[in-house]
Parts: structure tokens; C-alpha cells; sequence
């Protein structure tokens, strides 16, 4: 039970947080304000969610050079399927 809520945790907090900023750039009103950050939304976005996911993930499986690389990937894709 405890490694299903770790596997949630460092899965739906990146997600959550890409929503909620997806959520802020896409309010219609603040378009023009925010339309100079949308490289900043493609670049930022994804770099902060694999920070998260690491962040949250157990010590032993940061440790590994294929979690770090491949595990924010889990996330980013949830994320990327969400907005179709």
C-alpha cells in the first residue's frame, strides 16, 4: 500500500501542478499578458515537473541515472495526454 501512494505521489503532484498551470495560461483574459510566456510554459513546465518527480521519489531510485532520465517522462506524458 505505502509504495502504491509513493507511486501516486510522484506521479499526480507534477501532473497537478502542470494542470494547475495549463489552468493559468489558458485563462482567455490574461492572453495577451502571458502570450510572451509561452516558451517560458514549454521550457519551465516539463524541467519543474521531473524536478518534482525526483524530488518525491525514494533515495534509492534517485540514485539510479535511468529513473532520473526516464521517470519524469511518466508524468510529462500524463500531462501531454491531458490536454487532448
Amino acid at each position: 500500500m505505502n509504495k502504491i501512494f509513493t507511486y501516486l505521489k510522484v506521479i499526480a503532484i507534477p501532473v497537478a501542478y502542470g494542470l494547475i498551470l495549463r489552468y493559468l495560461f489558458g485563462v482567455e483574459d490574461w492572453q495577451r499578458l502571458y502570450s510572451v510566456m509561452s516558451l517560458t510554459f514549454l521550457v519551465c513546465l516539463p524541467t519543474i515537473m521531473g524536478i518534482l518527480t525526483i524530488f518525491f521519489s525514494s533515495e534509492e531510485k534517485a540514485k539510479e541515472r535511468s529513473y532520473r532520465f526516464f521517470a519524469p517522462w511518466v508524468p510529462i506524458l500524463f500531462f501531454s495526454y491531458s490536454l487532448y
